[in-house]
């Protein structure tokens, strides 16, 4: 009986006999919220056993319990008595997402010799440190958990600590909100709690909230490293070289009730100020088509991180004056005391009166909350009067086609000024001298006359769906479809963009809509949508129409399309 006891104890002890092993060890079993524990998974085998893993032990199962902040791999062999083993080992550092008994699930391994698994481990995480006498804990709260929509308000991160610690990294709350950090305001000093020397740091945040309701800000967290107290009374197994291990501490999460605006527009703000500056004096006559250079300043004080409401719709022309308005320039910024915000948009307009009499330039008025005082208010500039005269030293020419920002109508023109000196009528008359010559020598020798065109550049298709992105100019967009239709299909090099449509009409509608949207909006009937240059780019996909030229009619006014 004891001879077979003997030989069933040699055949499962010695590494000759035994089959391959996956066995997890958790370094401790039991650890507080925000520290971190070592979990082996080591593969052993005898060397007639040749179990080579075939992939990495699959950890999936540890997401959402558990994060993986680290892992390393190693191997050893050892020689007992005439017999070799190897032992391949993988090491993770995790960090338990949630206090209480935890179970570290079962992990698997695929080998040559089949899919081996570890047993589940316990482990009990302690809520608070006090077990370790670790005072480190972390808080947050809020200046006004009632704000208004895009009202700003601050965001503490109070963070209690003492003893070594290093590479602090601070993760505020992300969720429906925009977060400008306060660096000026962060803070540490030192305080005494329970009798013993406590060091605070306040991490400050300007929060701008992006949601209506009631809802909970994510809890903050604080990362970094401390040292590591248990690493003396580990087992040498277990042999880490550092002293410092990650921790996580993690805030209480903090509750928003956000009020809906009490109208549209909405900006909540201490103060909100409208300025303008001409750069042309307003307050005397001024000739047409001389351009008048505004400029509108909108600046909002105790403003949150939405963005300010548009100038440009404010200055729209009419038939009394045209207006371009190249983009606006914005700042923000934060006051002497650095928690103040204060964002800035400044816009330049050029307005160009077309014809004389009186021009009357509405009152500017943008609505704002009073976030002190809790109502509305208005920043404004009054109504201003400008008288316009004839100017006899202009020439009226019919308006180029690629000179309006904006959409234009039939009757608009275009004033240009010329003014002609003795020095220029000598040197007109020198021109035509020179051309009457020219044109005698021709006709007496009977020469031909041959101009050189330089060739112009094939714009690829590839090419025009970049440049149609890159432009908002719905006239540089018509230039773009007239010049890729006429070097790649033969039309003419000014085709209608309806003519355009009416041919491709039965290969894709959808595009000829949008070649009939963008010639409405070329002459002010209707805006465009610059989503509809997606569609336009699919010009590439269009089969090469046979194209019927059509002569257009001579008593056709000149500002009709091209």
């Amino acid at each position: 009986m004891y001879k077979f006891l003997l030989i069933y104890f040699l055949l499962t002890v010695s590494p000759a006999f035994a089959a391959p092993q996956l066995q997890a060890t958790l370094e401790e079993h039991e650890i507080n919220q925000g520290e971190t524990v070592h979990l082996q998974i080591t593969l052993t085998q005898s060397a007639s056993d040749n179990a080579q893993p075939t992939a990495e032990p699959d950890i999936t199962a540890l997401q959402g319990s558990f994060e993986i902040l680290s892992s390393q791999k190693s191997t050893a062999s050892r020689y007992v008595n005439g017999q070799s083993s190897s032992q391949i080992t993988w090491t993770y550092q995790i960090e338990p997402q949630q206090s209480g008994q935890l179970t570290v699930p079962a992990i698997s391994l695929q080998t040559t010799a089949g899919v081996l698994q570890t047993q589940p481990q316990t482990l009990i995480v302690n809520q608070g440190s006090q077990t370790r006498g670790d005072s480190a804990k972390l808080e947050a709260f809020v200046s006004n958990p009632n704000p208004s929509l895009y009202e700003p308000i601050y965001y503490t991160m109070r963070f209690y600590h003492h003893g070594n610690l290093s590479d602090l990294q601070a993760i505020p709350p992300s969720n429906h909100l925009i977060l400008e950090p306060l660096s000026e305001l962060t803070t540490t000093q030192q305080q005494q709690i329970d009798g013993k020397p406590v060091m605070v740091t306040d991490v400050v945040y300007l929060l701008t909230p992006t949601n209506l309701g009631k809802w909970d800000l994510d809890p903050s967290k604080i990362k970094g490293l401390k040292l590591d107290k248990r690493s003396k009374a580990s087992n040498d197994f277990f042999n880490f070289s550092t002293n410092f291990r990650p921790f996580t501490l993690t805030s209480n999460p903090v509750n928003l009730d956000v009020q809906a605006p009490s109208q549209q527009p909405w900006l909540p703000a201490k103060n909100v100020t409208l300025s303008q500056h001409w750069e042309t004096a307003v307050d005397k006559e001024i000739s047409v088509g001389v351009p008048l250079v505004r400029t509108l300043v909108l600046t909002a004080e105790g403003v949150g991180a939405q963005p300010l409401p548009q100038l440009e719709t404010m200055m729209t022309g009419n038939d009394e004056f045209r207006v371009r308005s190249p983009k606006p320039e914005t700042e923000r910024k934060f006051q002497a005391d650095h928690k103040t915000p204060v964002s800035t948009v400044t816009q330049t307009f050029s307005l160009i009166p077309l014809k004389a009499g009186i021009i009357q330039l509405p009152a500017l008025r943008i609505s704002w909350w009073d976030i002190e005082k809790r109502l509305i208010r208005w920043a404004e500039l009054p109504a201003q009067t400008l008288k316009v005269v004839e100017n006899p030293n202009l020439v009226t020419a019919a308006l180029p086609t690629t000179a309006l920002m904006q959409p234009t109508t039939q009757q608009q023109i275009v004033t240009e000024m010329v003014r002609f000196d003795i020095v220029q009528y000598g040197l007109l008359g020198l021109s035509l001298s020179a051309l009457g010559i020219a044109w005698w020598r021709i006709r007496r020798e009977k020469m031909q006359l041959v101009v050189y065109q330089a060739p112009v550049a094939r714009l690829s298709f590839t090419e025009f769906a970049r440049q149609m992105q890159a432009t908002e100019q719905v006239r540089e967009m018509q230039q773009l479809i007239q010049t890729v239709i006429h070097q790649h299909w033969g039309m003419p090099r000014h085709v209608a963009l309806h003519s355009l449509a009416r041919e491709i009409q039965d290969q894709d509608a959808e595009l000829a809509i949008a070649l009939k949207k963008l010639e409405a909006a070329l002459y002010g009937q209707q805006p465009f949508d610059l989503n509809d240059k997606q569609i336009i780019a699919r010009l590439a996909r269009i089969k090469p129409v046979q194209f019927v030229a059509v002569e257009i009619p001579t008593a056709l006014s000149p500002l009709n399309p091209v």
